[in-house]
């Protein structure tokens, strides 16, 4: 099963007519000529670092990228304005108003058994391809898709750090978390992903 194909067109509500550079400027509320800028010169905007957690005493070393002043800015305007306002299912909890830790573990109270799963190095795993098609399923054109996608995503996946990686994790996972939820309810179980 991969996890990472992002959920149908007819599954989204939400639809874009993004069909250029300047619809796009328009959208977010930046120029149009910064945007192919930023995204033609990415690694000047960005800078990487090392983000290190413990858990049961293993010590695990994590990329974390950080965007600049401008890129950031950009970002939180693509996060806000694009990817926040796509509605998700129900029984995702992670990273979206309303929802949190407690939400998600009390869609769990009173059942006798809980499962936990992880996936590992998630947004390493999230391909830049992956959030192309996202863009595109929303309604974005090809070249509006191109320079989002590359406003997002660094080393061709979604990095720990940006602003827009909860929200395009959450997006291109919607159609794991609903065929969990499916399969669970098929049994008397709750899924929820957080």
């Amino acid at each position: 099963m991969n996890s990472h194909h992002p959920a149908k067109a007819g599954e989204f509500s939400v639809r874009l007519k993004l069909r250029s550079v300047v619809a796009l400027g328009k959208y977010i509320a930046e120029s149009p000529d910064i945007l192919p800028e930023v995204a033609g010169a990415f690694s000047s905007h960005r800078r990487r670092t090392t983000l290190v957690v413990e858990r049961s005493g293993k010590r695990k070393e994590r990329p974390l990228y950080i965007a600049d002043d401008t890129l950031g800015r950009i970002q939180k305007k693509i996060d806000k304005m694009i990817l926040k306002k796509v509605p998700l299912p129900p029984c995702i909890h992670g990273y979206r108003q309303g929802h949190s830790p407690y939400t998600n573990a009390k869609a769990h109270a009173g059942h006798h058994m809980v499962g936990k799963h992880d996936l590992r190095n998630h947004y390493p795993n999230i391909h830049h391809a992956s959030v192309y098609a996202l863009y595109s399923r929303l309604g974005s054109s090809a070249t509006v898709a191109s320079i989002l996608t590359r406003l997002t995503t660094d080393d061709a996946h979604i990095p720990q750090g940006f602003s827009t990686s909860p929200s395009l994790s959450n997006l291109i996972t919607a159609n794991l978390a609903r065929r969990l939820e499916g399969m669970g309810a098929s049994i008397q179980a709750v899924s929820t992903m957080y």
